[in-house]
């Protein structure tokens, strides 16, 4: 709902929209925890590409192959930390 809300109104200076943004930026604050976590040399590297799939997986969410998205994703993902 918080990525619906800033595509369709795209006003973050509403309290509403500073709510959805601060969820959504909170969620890819814990993507880049997790990839920090990973022993890695570009860990920034990895969180802003696990952050693209996860972008796509919300966007397929409406979508009737959203479980072979996911699935996807997750494999994707394996390979990128792999």
């Amino acid at each position: 709902p918080f990525r619906n809300y800033l595509r369709e109104t795209r006003d973050t200076r509403h309290p509403a929209g500073r709510f959805a943004l601060g969820q959504v930026r909170a969620l890819r604050r814990q993507v880049e925890r997790h990839c920090r976590a990973l022993p890695l040399d570009e860990p920034e590297v990895l969180a802003e590409r696990v952050w693209v799939v996860l972008e796509g997986v919300y966007a397929a969410a409406p979508y009737p192959e959203r479980a072979r998205v996911a699935t996807s994703a997750v494999a994707f993902v394996e390979a990128l930390v792999a």
